[in-house]
């Protein structure tokens, strides 16, 4: 495994066929994290061995920050030449196809992406939106998560799904994701009351309370609404019961 200092030539160099705005060190950082997380997915091993962290503005990795950061918000330079003797033809066709699919966008863009997504979101989980933070992101969150967008037809390619920042659970194969969301909770919701009485007057799925979320941003905010509402129908059911009852 390479270091990631040996995969950013390549896709510093892919910047020369034409990105609006160039790769600036946030935009470098995003890439990056995309290009680990696809070579996890399509690869089944990291592409780098540098830790990613879950940074203010998104995934991160310290010792890229730490040498570019000189750059600021301006334009990294792209080096002279293609530095194909640094990566082989397999961490290249990543590269490549991560550049394909993410290089038009914006640095801005790719960060309110990242911040839609599982893997960010759980490492930061209990922080507040601009609280500091050291805390790794999982590589295998990452890989759970984004196979979710992989398409396996003649070639590996990844789903335009994977690009919206608003993300249906049901459409990322959301099972195994509701699993992780709820996990922290314990097992509270088999002990929330499912009984007929009660459910008819609940809109909630406690199957699958996840299942009608229309985003993956703000996963313990709805969680939490769902039980707020979910306690209210049910004290509304208690009522109604003891008035019946003279």
């Amino acid at each position: 495994m390479k270091s990631v200092f040996k995969i950013i030539p390549y896709l510093l160099s892919k910047a020369k066929e034409g990105t609006p705005g160039g790769v600036t060190p946030l935009k470098l950082q995003k890439l990056l994290y995309y290009a680990q997380a696809w070579s996890l997915v399509f690869r089944n091993k990291p592409l780098f061995f540098e830790e990613i962290q879950a940074w203010v503005h998104g995934p991160a990795i310290p010792e890229v920050y730490r040498e570019f950061k000189v750059y600021r918000c301006n334009t990294i330079h792209a080096p002279g030449s293609e530095p194909n003797c640094q990566t082989t033809a397999d961490e290249q066709e990543i590269v490549n196809l991560v550049w394909e699919a993410y290089g038009r966008m914006s640095a801005k863009y790719l960060e309110n992406l990242t911040h839609s997504e599982y893997p960010w979101t759980k490492a930061r989980a209990g922080l507040s939106s601009n609280q500091l933070s050291n805390r790794s992101i999982s590589l295998q969150d990452m890989k759970n998560y984004y196979k979710s967008f992989a398409e396996f037809n003649h070639q590996p390619r990844i789903s335009s799904k994977a690009f919206l920042k608003r993300k249906n659970v049901d459409s990322v194969k959301g099972s195994s994701l509701r699993r992780n969301l709820t996990s922290g909770m314990g097992s509270v919701l088999n002990l929330m009351p499912q009984s007929s009485q009660y459910l008819r007057f609940s809109p909630i799925d406690f199957s699958s309370p996840l299942s009608d979320a229309e985003s993956l941003e703000s996963d313990w905010e709805k969680v939490g609404s769902y039980f707020q509402v979910t306690m209210d129908t049910l004290k509304k059911a208690e009522n109604k019961n003891e008035r019946s009852a003279f």
